[in-house]
């Protein structure tokens, strides 16, 4: 990873931009959400590493700091292995109905 990158990815509150490696790139965006206890909406500040090979057709996102979704063993050493398994299992899932619909 570039050590620029990296650093960004550390420190919070940085500026919407997308910054392109060879083989890397490096998103900061932000989102919004709704929290239904106070009606007010929160600001997410989001950062993704994507890393892609070719002409960057096949790519991989992951975040900086990870899955935004319960799973089974979030926060347990276990749950990693279960988060990878299904990270793998759907990555394979979505390759091959891509390639069966001829968009890869």
């Amino acid at each position: 990873m570039h050590q620029l990158a990296v650093e960004d990815a550390v420190h919070e509150h940085q500026r919407p931009k997308l910054d392109r490696y060879e083989t890397r790139a490096f998103l900061t965006a932000y989102a919004v959400r709704l929290d239904t206890a106070t009606g007010m909406l929160d600001k997410l500040e989001v950062a993704a590493f994507i890393t892609y090979a070719g002409s960057g057709q096949h790519a991989a996102i992951t975040g900086f700091y990870g899955q935004n979704v319960p799973y089974p063993g979030t926060g347990k050493p276990w749950g990693f292995w279960v988060s990878t398994v299904a990270t793998v299992v759907v990555s394979v899932a979505l390759y091959g109905a891509f390639r069966r619909r001829d968009w890869l």
